[in-house]
């Protein structure tokens, strides 16, 4: 975070504080349909598609004649809002739900994005997003905007959420071809994307949750899905995250198979809105930006094969950095993935995406962290390391982990292998991290539930063997 933007989430942390403070709680109630000129914020309400992008942020000034809604836009999403969206080099705040002043609680927000359903405005918010689809037989039109909520292309975000919020994410690839079509399609091969999409350019700045949770699931979850005959139980830490409840094998979601794209993080990388396939070597689409979380409580839970926080398929934790300052945080990995950190490489390929610097940091909070099938609880995936499969023998993850402070219960995911381990906190099976890339670490500063094993030393590749998990 550089000082500019750091300055500014100060300086909007006190105008959020002063508003919840000093401010009589009924005034969160939008009392407009769309801009909002006593509070200076723009609405998007119950059926709206919201899309925010410079050039719309230069119309509602323009419009309403307001030069300081240009210079800090801040938005106001209620429920019933089908997708949020923010793309371009903007920096807006954006506070989801409101007060209702006849109940006085605060109402949250629900994106349900698992089915791929119509809405007015949808081909419109393509269009301005300048997603165009090029369709077979001389058709064309715009894929439209149905990941629950994406920062893309630079933007940065700083979010509040009010009351209890969820996202649950879907999948990809969805297109109309004229504006009147009330028929989707969609391609094949289709990625998930994350309950709260952050792209690797972009970063999110979560304030805090207010009198309630925050909930983000991200796409092709195994936890409730039906396959066959076989329903997988919805708490997804009672999924095996090797075996399959029934048939001892671990059967893929629908939608989903090796080599192409699968699920979304909880909070983090998942799909771009065109994306086919993650086997190109060169796809690193699932690694996110930026992500720091300031307080609240905060449950994450990644699709198949992506984080709960951080990464989504074939793609690191973060280009830059997870940082955890407070809060009561729950994230859950999917198989081979991380519960913060980074999502699980392709078979036989690593992307080079592992091995550059990348970091997490916990200044504090309460934190419970359960890595999927090899991979750490917070940490790296595994397999990075191996000759033939990742990014060679020789090479090691660029991820840092620098722990200032907290309380955390990490759960490392099931080894694969005979004599093969995972950390819960570092690296994940057969993978190899640097030297002194733990730091700031004193046992007596930090609370650890230590589960499965005893507590191991650190070893002298550095890895910290809490929970250590092994094949039996």
């Amino acid at each position: 975070m550089n000082a500019k933007f750091a300055r500014r989430t100060v300086a909007l942390f006190l105008i959020f504080a002063f508003a919840l403070l000093l401010i009589p709680p009924f005034d969160l109630q939008p009392k407009a349909a769309e801009y909002d000129s006593s509070k200076k914020n723009y609405v998007f309400k119950d059926g709206d598609v919201a899309v925010i992008t410079p050039e719309i942020i230069d119309r509602i000034a323009s419009e309403t004649q307001d030069e300081d809604f240009k210079e800090n836009p801040v938005f106001v999403i209620e429920d019933g809002v089908y997708s949020v969206t923010v793309q371009g080099d903007i920096e807006v705040s954006i506070i989801f739900g409101i007060y209702d002043e006849d109940e006085k609680i605060y109402k949250g927000v629900t994106i349900d994005r698992r089915a791929d359903t119509y809405n007015d405005g949808l081909y419109k918010a393509g269009e301005e997003l300048g997603w165009y689809y090029n369709g077979t037989n001389g058709s064309d039109g715009y894929y439209v905007p149905t990941a629950p909520f994406m920062i893309r292309d630079g933007a940065k975000v700083n979010a509040l959420f009010l009351g209890n919020c969820t996202f649950y994410a879907g999948a990809n690839q969805v297109y109309l071809d004229s504006e009147s079509d009330t028929v989707l399609g969609t391609g094949n091969n289709r990625g998930g994307y994350a309950g709260i999409q952050v792209d690797g350019t972009s970063s999110l700045n979560i304030i805090d949750v207010t009198d309630g949770e925050l909930k983000a699931y991200g796409a092709y979850q195994l936890a409730g899905a039906k396959i066959g005959n076989h329903t997988y139980d919805e708490d997804p830490l009672k999924v095996n995250p090797i075996n399959d409840l029934q048939h001892g094998q671990y059967v893929y979601p629908n939608g989903t198979s090796q080599g192409v794209n699968s699920g979304g993080a909880g909070i983090g990388g998942g799909a771009t809105y065109n994306q086919t396939t993650v086997s190109d070597e060169n796809y690193t689409a699932g690694t996110p930006g930026e992500i720091v979380i300031q307080n609240g409580k905060i449950y994450a839970v990644g699709g198949h094969l992506a984080a709960g926080i951080g990464g989504g398929l074939s793609s690191a934790a973060t280009t830059s950095k997870i940082q955890i300052d407070n809060g009561e945080i729950t994230a859950i990995g999917g198989r081979f993935a991380t519960g913060i950190g980074d999502g699980d490489s392709t078979n036989n390929y690593a992307s080079p995406c592992y091995g550059n610097p990348y970091e997490i940091i916990i200044n504090g909070g309460t934190i419970k962290a359960y890595g999927g099938t090899a991979a750490a609880a917070i940490g790296t995936t595994d397999k990075i390391s191996v000759d033939g499969e990742g990014l060679g023998a020789s090479e090691k993850s660029g991820l840092t982990i620098t722990i200032n402070g907290g309380t955390i219960e990490a759960q490392s995911g099931e080894a694969t292998g005979a004599e093969s381990y995972t950390a819960a906190i570092g690296a994940g099976e057969r993978t190899n991290m640097k030297t002194n890339s733990i730091t700031n670490f004193h046992f007596r500063n930090h609370s650890f539930h230590f589960c499965r094993s005893h507590l191991r030393n650190v070893n002298n590749l550095q890895y910290i063997f809490f929970c250590k998990s092994i094949w039996m």
